[in-house]
Formats: structure tokens, C-alpha cells, sequence
């Protein structure tokens, strides 16, 4: 496992894979159980759907943002999980993402949320994102991709509660 700091974040991630592969979308879930624990008062709402579309898995939906919410504490992992066990090897992480690093731009312009940059806060609002392209997005990252079952986690921290917190279950095939 490589781990690598760029001053605003830290890093770590195991290249696995090169070469020609697809990544298919299978489910998204709240996240069981998050560290730490959720918010006793929701700030983010998210409400989404899945639909294939000329054999692209596609994610579109709208948030709402109940209050500000420090966007300072976005963290990245995923997992590849063994079929037969169930067991999860860690093979990509970064920690502690904000509105200026790439990983955390990536997710506010993906996600079309409404934010200062100057605070890091994302603003009270509504907004709406579409056909978000989970195999485009894994061809732009470098290779740390894994063949098989990976479960992304995606979450953010605010006032020391989980203000956010999804996993997203993918699955990945090489086409070599």
C-alpha cells in the first residue's frame, strides 16, 4: 500500500490493475455504522436513482443541504471484496479532502452543490445532478482498479459527526 501526502490530504492506494476494463454500477446504500457516528440532525439529503442507458450505468438526483456544512473532512475508500467470503482488501484511500483539493472539486461539480470556496461550506439549497458516469469517472483516476467486486465509500465529517456517508457497490471487468 503506497501512502502519499499532498499537504491537504493524505493518500494511499495499491496499483492493481492496468489495462482495458469496465466498471459496472450495482447499488448504492446509506452507510452501516459510520466513524463517526451520523449526525442526530440530518444536513445533507440526498435522494437519487441507477438507470442503464445504451449499456452505461448512470446515477442522477437531487440534494438538499439543511445548514452549512464545512466541507473540509471528505473521505475516499474502496474496497475490493471478495466474492466468496465477503472480506474487503482496502486498495484506494484519501482522507481529509476539501472544496480545493481535486478529489473534493470532483465530488461538488459532479454532484452540482452549491459551496463558498473562499470557507469551504457548502450552502443551504437545493440542487440536482445528472447521468453521472461511474465508468468515465474510473477512467480519469489513476489505475488502482481491481477486477472483481469493489465497494466505494464515500463520506464527509462536519462538527465531528458523519454529515454524509455512501457506499457505492461496483463491480469491474477487464476487457483485455
Amino acid at each position: 500500500m503506497a501512502r502519499v501526502s499532498s499537504g491537504c490530504c493524505l493518500l494511499s492506494f495499491r496499483l492493481l490493475f492496468q489495462g482495458k476494463f469496465k466498471v459496472f454500477l450495482d447499488n448504492i446504500t446509506s452507510c452501516r455504522d459510520p466513524e463517526p457516528p451520523l449526525a442526530r440532525k440530518p444536513a445533507l439529503l440526498y435522494d437519487y436513482k441507477i438507470y442503464n442507458q445504451n449499456g452505461h450505468n448512470y446515477i442522477s438526483g437531487t440534494s438538499a443541504v439543511l445548514r452549512e456544512v464545512s466541507f473540509i473532512n471528505l473521505g475516499l475508500k474502496t474496497y475490493n471484496v471478495d466474492s466468496s467470503s465477503g472480506r474487503r482488501q482496502l486498495q484506494f484511500a484519501a482522507e481529509k479532502l476539501t472544496c480545493r483539493s481535486l478529489g473534493g472539486q470532483a465530488v461538488l461539480v459532479l454532484t452540482n452543490i452549491n459551496y463558498t470556496r473562499s470557507k469551504c461550506l457548502l450552502t443551504k439549497g437545493n440542487s440536482t445532478f445528472k447521468e453521472i458516469d461511474v465508468n468515465k469517472i474510473a477512467h480519469r483516476v489513476p489505475a488502482w482498479h481491481a477486477a472483481g467486486s469493489l465497494l466505494n465509500r464515500l463520506h464527509l465529517v462536519d462538527r465531528g459527526h458523519t454529515v454524509f456517508c455512501y457506499e457505492v457497490s461496483t463491480t469491474v471487468r477487464d476487457l483485455d
